[in-house]
């Protein structure tokens, strides 16, 4: 009898995360792609109090939309405000805009985060200004957003924001 209530239990377990993976899998998740600051500005290094306008993709994988309420950079599960020495905002841009960075006659059309409603691969654009900031690997980007009227957050790590650093450092 033992035997058989452990195999009921084990099967159920199975069966709980399979539905759990559907229910991933339907609900969606945000991607971003991972971009070092290597790759982007050969030096690694950002100059101090420039604006900087990184472009990467953006990708929804749910079966239905995702309408963003916001993306913020946080650092060790806090929001990072301009007096951390990250200024920042981020937007939607062109679909078709290749990973870089660029100046801000070279982005072309944005639109702003909150209240875009997003079905499958955009672009992300990220407009930054630094001071005196160093390598932090507890850096993350955190968006809050809306499903099917559920309020929703997801957290993603990204290299990008754990590599910037100033070159005063």
């Amino acid at each position: 009898m033992t035997k058989h209530k452990l195999f009921v239990f084990v099967l159920f377990l199975f069966l709980a995360g399979c539905s759990n993976q559907d229910e991933v899998l339907s609900n969606g998740e945000f991607l971003i792609e991972n971009v070092s600051v290597d790759q982007l500005i050969p030096s690694s290094k950002l100059e101090p109090g420039v604006r900087y306008f990184i472009v990467m993709p953006f990708k929804w994988s749910g079966s239905q939309p995702a309408e963003i309420q916001s993306i913020d950079i946080i650092e060790n599960g806090k929001r990072i405000t301009e007096n951390s020495g990250i200024a920042y905002t981020f937007y939607i841009g062109d679909p078709m805009k290749k990973t870089g960075v660029y100046k801000r006659k070279d982005i072309g059309e944005k639109k702003s985060i909150k209240g875009f409603t997003i079905n499958d691969a955009n672009t992300l654009i990220l407009e930054l200004s630094l001071l005196n900031i160093e390598s932090n690997d507890n850096r993350s980007i955190h968006i809050k957003y809306l499903q099917n009227g559920e309020k929703k957050e997801q957290i993603l790590q990204s290299s990008l924001l754990e590599n910037l650093s100033t070159s005063n450092n």
